[in-house]
Parts: structure tokens; sequence; C-alpha cells
């Protein structure tokens, strides 16, 4: 049985999918720079953060591929005009944001400058 959508249930993946994909595209930039060790800043921040190369790449690829799968999640509850759903995946969007602000945070503690 499909319900019909509230306009906010329209406007959440709205919002969200474009924030999903600039964290995906960032995030996922700088893992795959650091994996392939690429010259310049992505290539090599995780030396600002006193990290090793792989805690770094994994880092940046665990955040990618859950903002593609938020990003799946949403367009999927969309389609499928799915209320209860879309509910969960802003619920667990919020919580997703919160802890990659926290681990940012973290992260800018253990910064040292270079130089």
């Amino acid at each position: 049985m499909q319900e019909e959508l509230k306009r906010y249930h329209s406007i959440l993946p709205i919002i969200f999918i474009p924030i999903c994909l600039l964290i995906l595209v960032t995030y996922g930039w700088a893992g795959y720079a650091t994996l392939t060790e690429r010259p310049g800043l992505n290539g090599s921040y995780y030396l600002y953060y006193n990290l090793s190369m792989v805690q770094f790449y994994i880092y940046e690829f665990i955040v990618a591929f859950i903002a593609l799968a938020l990003i799946i999640a949403q367009i999927s509850y969309s389609i499928k005009k799915s209320p209860q759903y879309l509910t969960i995946t802003f619920w667990s969007f919020a919580v997703f944001i919160a802890l990659v602000i926290v681990c940012e945070i973290y992260l800018e503690s253990r910064l040292t400058g270079k130089g």
C-alpha cells in the first residue's frame, strides 16, 4: 500500500541529495587522492592530521560510501513513495552529519601545521 507523500517528504530529497553528492565527491576525491598518492593537498592531507595513509583514506571512503548509501535510499524511497522510510533516512542523515562534524572537530584538534 502506497501512501501519498506530504510536501516536506517531497522536498527532503531535493535538499539532501545535493548535500550528500557534495560530501561524496569531496570525501571520495580526498580518499582517492590519498590512496593513489597524488601530489598536492588532498594526497598528503593525512600528514596534517598525524594519521597514517591507510587510516585517513579508510575514514574518507567510509564517509563517502555512507553518503552514497543515503543518496540511494532517498531516491529509492522517493520512487516507492514511502514517507516512513523517508523520515528514517532524514534522521539517519542528521546523525551522519553530526558524526562527521564531531570527527572533523576531533581531527582538527590533531592538526599539526607544517611549515
